[in-house]
């Protein structure tokens, strides 16, 4: 469920449903489209947070770290919004092969196991939007790391990073 600003309550039974409610209804009634999944993941995130948060505790302070899988659905959406201004350039098959193989046997490799039924058909959605019907052979979930979609990110060219927690083997770290 969303709740619009002008208290309009939004229903739908999957995430990638409410987005597409939310965006309608605003365009329908003239309300400025916005970031209409940041907006609804938010608001759920903030009714509840335990969906999108869990707590670490220690001595001195309490932090508050966004799990992996509301990490993952925030580079989801922010992929599509760049797919929507530009087009992603995909890597060929062999590379993405390659990228799938590393990914599958890194330990940061990191699943999806306490997503509820609206977060994975996000997910699915996202990757539809993303990729097609291109899929992996090999398990790909989250890099627990970079909070990125492996089974996205393995098939789109991405930038290198500079990253100590990566592993030596990471395809996206900088080696020199």
């Amino acid at each position: 469920m969303f709740l619009e600003a002008d208290g309009a309550r939004i229903i739908a039974d999957s995430w990638p449903k409410v987005f597409e409610k939310v965006k309608s209804y605003r365009e329908r009634n003239g309300i400025p489209l916005g970031d209409v999944e940041a907006e609804v993941v938010a608001q759920a995130c903030q009714r509840n947070p335990a969906f999108c948060t869990h707590e670490t505790q220690d001595m001195r302070n309490q932090t508050r770290k966004v799990s992996l899988k509301g990490r993952v659905l925030a580079w989801l959406s922010r992929t599509v919004g760049r797919k929507e201004k530009t087009p992603l350039v995909f890597v060929g098959e062999a590379e993405a092969k390659e990228r799938a193989r590393i990914c599958n046997v890194c330990p940061h490799n990191s699943g999806f196991a306490d997503g509820c039924s609206s977060c994975k058909a996000a997910v699915r959605s996202y990757r539809d939007t993303l990729i097609g019907t291109a899929r992996a052979k090999a398990p790909l979930n989250g890099c627990a790391i970079l909070g990125e979609d492996l089974e996205v990110s393995t098939r789109i060219e991405e930038v290198r990073v500079s990253n100590n927690e990566l592993p030596g083997h990471c395809w996206r770290k900088i080696s020199l």
